[in-house]
């Protein structure tokens, strides 16, 4: 190694450099030397060298198109991976990674290895370099042997544009302007927009070897071929050129030969030049050129290849051709960027257990094992097939549309507001920059947290939730939600909860009570005559939930009844009418409050005493109101249980006020159920600590956790108080508020003063939701990472509450350390929590509710199910997944925030046990009178025989069961921008309008009337009463008008879960859709559907209808629909499938339903009896139905004796095709086959009825049951029909 020479004049020409140190003070040494050993494999010679710009990486290409990459400072392997098949001419780094260039291919990897880019095509051959073209470095100009530049797009993965040149290219390189060395020995300046050619130089006479670009500086070096020599060799001059001027500078001689150059980061004109043999000189590119430094590498004989220097300039990187690197630094500290980003390294993963999921979220699919196969795996997908699309252009205002001026090719206009500089508005699809949430200057409704403003300049990403915890949109098809995989985001047992509803924010609070045990035994126990009462209501709902074993469930019928009540009013309103501005937080305590306040009053209805009900959320000094509710004369008894939610959730305290006008004070006794937590000042803080370390309450004073305090006030000044500070401030503070005075008989300002008389069992608690607490709350984590919770959570898992006269109210966070029956504890049971979402395209959609509940391990026991370690489960309506204590109380007020925390004593179930469950619902509701009472009139003939004691159903017993309905709403379509197709934006509602049960005989032929015949009541306004499929005209569910038996939706449902409790078979036509809409449950051992029992896998399923009059020899719904009829008739089909499959025919029969419904387009027998002559393939199929009229005509004429019913027998059809089928004339007789275009009149009575709408109808591919065709009658509606098919809806499959 040379003596480095002395530099003079450094600062005379770089007079801004002074501060930095020279080069002379500089001892470059080499520190070591690193290379890809592998055991068996020889080394490969080092292709190209890059220095990281954003991570303390060295990456390094070899000739055998292996990437390696180094982690400094210590230079370990980070990691290593095949790239390519040849040679690694260059890497272009970018934020995620780098791509790596060889002769004819181009790929992307991340710094982990994974390949996320592959490009190859015709028009790059022979590549050599490239260089990012823009500054968002999505586009990379290609160059290499073929005169052709070539603008690829990596974003896209195609090549956009081509440029001719004049010759190859050996490299190019990006300043002010692109530069390309050709192999003609040209150097060519080209425009950095349209790559126009705008200046050459002749540099060397055989090529260019290197270039290198530094403000108005480029160096070039190449081959050259001399007097006297027969092949090129190195030229030994580096020439120098001004951008400026486009002239050419004094060039600088190397007598070694320079074969790599690279300009000093640091120094404006400082540069190195290396030779193949290792010879480095620094010297100065413009100025003095006799000031140099002289070095040799020691690279063992072998040529260098590559070499690269770092952003610092403190670390050199050598690649000699022997595979070694070899790294010189100027200190012994040195960096490779002066600020680098921290490196990722992969996770470490436990071995898995032999009962993991699959398809767990925390389970990486790397973890298992593929089975061995020569078919190629899906994941051998071509990289260049695959493109990563960019975000869509954000809609322009219409306002500023509307106002735009047109100067050439630019527009402009007035700010129409809601736009502001460097700032993304919220409700627009937020890009990557966007950070913290600010309120609007202009938004007057400050307690809004949907409509924020993300300011860019504050953070660079934006935190959003994981995905446990994202809201998940049920997407919707024709079918409904019978194509939605539910099962994917729920692998417990326990039941989820359908988000379809407007006001699916009380799925969390439903799901919250329904874990509480003495809760759940108490409404499952719970039964009252009113029509409209939510402890019924939730008694339902948690049976389902009992049952339902991971199957979701429906609210609909506790919305609807919670929606009856007129102090829910505003609750609803808030989020039906403008769900933008809703403030779910607020709403959800209030909810909280309500219902435990109603389910106290249900639980005493049956005592005429009446029942004081809590004043107000918070404690308050208002006079606490009372509402009496006395016994229902019904005949369904009320059946009183115990008023657990006082004994549980009652919290009694003293307010004490004074008036500060005429002095007169008084005491008064405030039960609540729900208290909001009071945010102490910072004022009172010294206050409230020296009191409880005066009393000897303060936390860690008595064995609590004093560390865990010290942590959290070290890591927040800027709020100096704990959870028990704050239990403190809310269970006895004191305010000033106006209020009635007696004595000055007007409202006059008061001090309050609010002291805690009792414990509850449960505490339940409401965070703060104001502004200003809302930001103190943030301000706990402001220097915490936005992304990871804090350490230390903020709130305890164990407090301790205790009262005193001497000592008063003492609050400590309880140690985990300590014993955990210790008395008044309290162990957190449940919490609430505020979900923020802002990937979600429209803003309504960004918030939710979810909850976290810690499960009784009775729930498992009742399951049969293995309890998790924490018992912990997060409920995200019917996304469940196992959870831990630590993730319900970790918080990130960017995307969680608290909302209800519950608190239950450890010692609950010794002070409290939880009452035996006792269902309430006997035979006695099969007797009960109508509801309704005199309100219904009833003046037609009775179309039910009721049932008597003695031929009640019992368990086994076959019942079928057919419902019609009405809607509510109709269902919100659009249609798809890419596809076109429609899509359901929010579905149709529907409501119970009749339901008809009919018992079976075991009498051969003989079918019962039907023994439930109800009407339904309906309170909402009815959009259509779907006539033409539901049979429902205007009138028949009003009771001052309607003929038939109508009673409520209660009374109906309170028979079918008597049949349900008492395992009852039921058998009925799509009788999933119609337990969906009646929001009942039924176990599946307890289903017989014939929709399901006459279908082949893979095919149509085929309409009762069709079955019926193929099956039956009878023509059901010939004018409307009847629930009686199609109840009968799909009873009737289930007792010929016993038969069938007893004989050893119903699989032959099947096949001859489907043949026969193919080839004559689905008709009905009866369509098809004016026909000369039947398909001759058709013959078995005809001699097989012939062969079932004897067994079908009993059960047919059992049918047609039904009251009311619509049935036309037509077994004489059958003997007029059997004789067309041995009666057909010879082949070459003309064979007229039955379909469409057949002549005669084939249309049905109905057809005349539905018209242009039933032909529409018919152009869908299934039908499953009459709610189906209610949607689809009542979608096409409005549309008109392109043909005319001559059948009736349910012929469709």
């Amino acid at each position: 190694m040379g003596a480095p020479a002395p530099v003079v004049g450094m600062d005379a020409y770089h007079p801004h450099l002074s501060a930095l140190p020279s080069l002379e003070a500089r001892g470059w040494h080499q520190m070591r030397s690193v290379t890809d050993r592998r055991m068996g494999v020889p080394l490969s010679p080092i292709s190209c060298l890059l220095f990281d710009p954003l991570e303390e990486l060295l990456w390094t290409g070899l000739e055998s198109g292996r990437v390696v990459t180094y982690m400094g400072p210590s230079y370990e392997k980070y990691s290593a991976f095949q790239a390519h098949t040849g040679p690694i001419h260059q890497i272009i780094p970018d934020k995620t990674g780098a791509v790596s260039i060889s002769s004819e291919c181009v790929r992307h990897h991340t710094r982990g290895g994974l390949v996320d880019l592959s490009f190859s095509s015709d028009k790059l051959r022979d590549l050599r370099c490239g260089v990012h073209v823009n500054q968002a470095k999505t586009e990379i100009l290609l160059a290499g042997g073929l005169p052709t530049l070539s603008v690829f797009d990596v974003t896209r993965s195609r090549i956009v544009s081509e440029v001719p040149i004049s010759s190859g290219v050996t490299c190019v390189r990006r300043s002010r302007m692109i530069c390309t060395g050709g192999i003609n020995g040209q150097l060519s300046l080209l425009d950095p927009r349209t790559f126009r050619t705008e200046h050459t130089f002749d540099c060397h006479s055989c090529g260019i070897i290197d270039v290198d670009m530094k403000g108005d500086l480029v160096v070039t070096s190449g081959w050259s071929k001399r007097t006297g020599q027969m092949y090129p060799a190195v030229d030994p001059i580096v020439k120098v050129y001004d951008l400026r001027t486009l002239r050419p500078l004094s060039p600088l001689t190397f007598p070694p030969g320079a074969f790599l150059l690279k300009f000093h980061p640091k120094f404006s004109s400082s540069l190195f030049v290396v030779s193949q043999h290792g010879h480095l000189q620094l010297c100065e590119a413009q100025g003095d050129l006799n000031n140099m430094q002289v070095y040799q590498v020691d690279c063992g004989g072998e040529p260098l290849l590559s070499f690269d220097i770092s952003g610092t300039g403190e670390v050199l990187a050598f690649g000699d051709g022997a595979g070694v690197v070899h790294l010189w630094a100027d200190r012994e500290d040195a960096q490779i960027n002066q600020f680098s980003q921290s490196t990722d390294f992969p996770g470490i993963y436990r071995p898995l257990s032999s009962n993991y999921k699959l398809y767990d979220d925390q389970v990486p699919l790397s973890l298992s094992t593929v089975p061995p196969t020569e078919e190629p795996l899906f994941s051998a997908w071509p990289l260049n097939a695959q493109c990563k699309l960019p975000r869509p252009v954000p809609p322009i205002d219409n306002k500023l549309l509307a106002t735009l001026k047109n100067t050439g090719r630019i527009s402009y206009g007035p700010n129409p507001g809601g736009v502001y500089k460097n700032q993304a508005s919220g409700d627009a699809e937020d890009s990557e920059n966007a950070g913290q949430s600010v309120n609007r200057s202009n938004n007057t409704n400050s307690n809004s947290s949907h409509h924020r403003v993300y300011d860019v300049t504050a953070y660079r990403t934006l935190a959003v939730p994981p995905k446990p915890y994202r809201r998940v949109e049920i997407k919707l098809s024709k079918l409904g939600v019978q194509e939605f995989n539910f099962g994917y985001y729920n692998h417990t047992h326990f039941g989820g909860l359908e988000n379809l509803q407007a006001n699916c924010y009380t799925n969390s609070i439903v799901q919250m009570l329904y874990f509480m045990p003495h809760i759940r035994a108490n409404l499952l126990s719970h039964l009252c005559g009113e029509e409209f009462c939510l402890s019924c209501e939730l008694g339902f709902l948690f049976h389902m939930l009992d049952i339902s074993r991971g199957i979701n469930c429906n609210t609909s019928n506790f919305l609807r009844c919670f929606k009856q009540l007129p102090q829910a009013a505003s609750m609803f309103e808030a989020a039906e009418i403008n769900p933008e501005r809703c403030d779910l937080a607020p709403l959800t305590q209030r909810f909280v409050a309500f219902l435990l306040s109603r389910i106290q009053q249900d639980s005493l209805r049956a005592s005429p005493v009446p029942v004081p009900l809590p004043s107000s959320i918070s404690p308050t000094l208002s006079s606490a109101t009372t509402a009496a509710s006395s016994a229902t004369t019904h005949t369904i008894h009320s059946i009183r249980t115990e008023p657990s939610v006082e004994k549980l959730f009652g919290n009694t305290f003293y307010a004490r006020g004074r008036c500060l006008v005429c002095n007169a004070s008084g005491v008064r006794e405030i039960l609540t159920y729900t208290t909001d937590l009071n945010f102490p000042s910072k004022e009172s803080i010294p206050a409230l600590r020296a009191r409880a370390e005066a009393l000897g309450g303060l936390m860690g004073s008595e064995g609590g956790n004093p560390t865990a305090t010290a942590t959290i006030n070290d890591m927040h000044h800027s709020i100096p108080f704990t959870f028990a500070d704050v239990m403190r401030s809310t269970l006895s503070h004191e305010h000033k508020g106006n209020s009635w005075c007696e004595r000055c008989q007007r409202s006059q300002q008061h001090s309050f003063a609010f002291e805690l008389k009792s414990l509850p069992n449960v505490l339940c608690l409401n965070w703060s939701c104001k502004p200003e607490d809302v930001d103190m709350w943030k301000s706990l984590f402001k220097n915490e990472s936005r992304q990871a919770p804090p350490q230390a959570p903020w709130l305890p898992y164990r407090i301790r509450i205790t009262r005193s006269e001497q000592r008063g109210i003492e609050v400590e966070e309880f140690s985990e350390s300590e014993n955990p029956n210790s008395p008044y504890v309290y162990e957190l049971s449940s919490l609430v929590s505020h979900i923020y979402n802002p990937l979600e395209n429209q803003s309504f959609k960004r918030t939710h509710i979810v909850c976290h509940n810690r499960v009784h391990p009775t729930y498992h026991q009742k399951l049969g199910t293995p309890e998790t370690p924490s018992n912990w489960y997060l409920f995200n309506d019917f996304h469940i997944t196992s959870s831990s204590a630590s993730d319900a109380l970790s918080f990130n007020p960017h995307w969680k925030l608290p909302v209800v925390l519950v608190y239950t004593r450890v010692d609950i179930e010794d002070r409290l046990p939880v009452s035996r469950e006792v269902c309430p619902i006997t035979e006695e509701v099969l007797f009960s009178p109508n509801p309704l009472g005199s309100l219904s009139i009833n003046s037609g003939p009775q179309s039910f025989s009721p049932l008597t004691r003695e031929n009640v159903p019992r368990k086994g017993d076959i019942v079928a069961l057919d419902a019609e309905f009405v809607s509510l709403q109709a269902e919100e379509t659009n249609l798809d921008q890419t596809d076109g197709k429609r899509v359901i934006i929010k579905p149709a509602v529907f409501s119970l309008a009749r339901v008809s049960v009919i018992r079976d005989t075991p009498t051969q032929g003989q079918i019962q009337t039907a023994f439930i015949d109800d009407y339904i009541v309906t309170h909402e306004p009815i959009a259509a009463y779907l006539t033409q499929f539901s049979g429902i005209v205007p009138g028949d569910l009003d009771p001052s008008v309607s003929p038939h038996h109508i009673t409520t939706l209660k009374s109906a449902y309170l028979k079918l879960r008597y049949l349900v409790d008492a395992g009852c078979i039921f058998v009925g036509h799509g009788l999933q859709k119609d337990f969906r809409i009646i929001n009942i449950i039924v176990p599946p051992e307890q289903v017989r559907d014939t929709v399901e029992l006459y279908h082949l896998e893979r095919q149509r399923k085929l309409s009762l209808k069709y079955l019926a009059s193929y099956l039956l020899n009878i023509d059901i719904q010939a004018e409307t629909h009847c629930s009686t009829e199609d109840a009968a008739a799909a009873l009737a089909l289930y007792t010929l499938y016993q038969k069938l499959v007893e004989a050893g025919k119903f699989d032959d029969t099947l096949q001859a339903l489907y043949r026969i419904g193919r080839t004559h387009n689905w008709q009905l027998k009866s369509q098809c009896m004016d026909a000369s002559m039947l398909n001759p393939s058709l013959a078995s199929s005809i001699d097989l139905f012939s062969s079932l009229e004897a067994v079908s005509s009993e059960l047919g004429e059992g049918l047609a004796r039904l009251p009311g019913n619509n049935i036309h027998r037509n077994s004489h059809n059958v003997h007029n095709i059997h004789n067309h089928h041995h009666n057909r004339p010879s082949p070459s007789t003309s064979v007229v086959l039955l379909g469409l275009g057949d002549g005669g009149d084939t249309s049905s009575p109905r057809d005349s009825l539905l018209g242009d709408d039933s032909s529409r109808l018919h152009s869908q591919e299934e039908d499953e049951d009459d709610v189906d065709e209610s949607e689809e009658a009542l979608l096409h509606s409005q549309e008109e029909s392109a043909e005319s098919i001559p059948s009736s809806h349910d012929d469709i499959a």
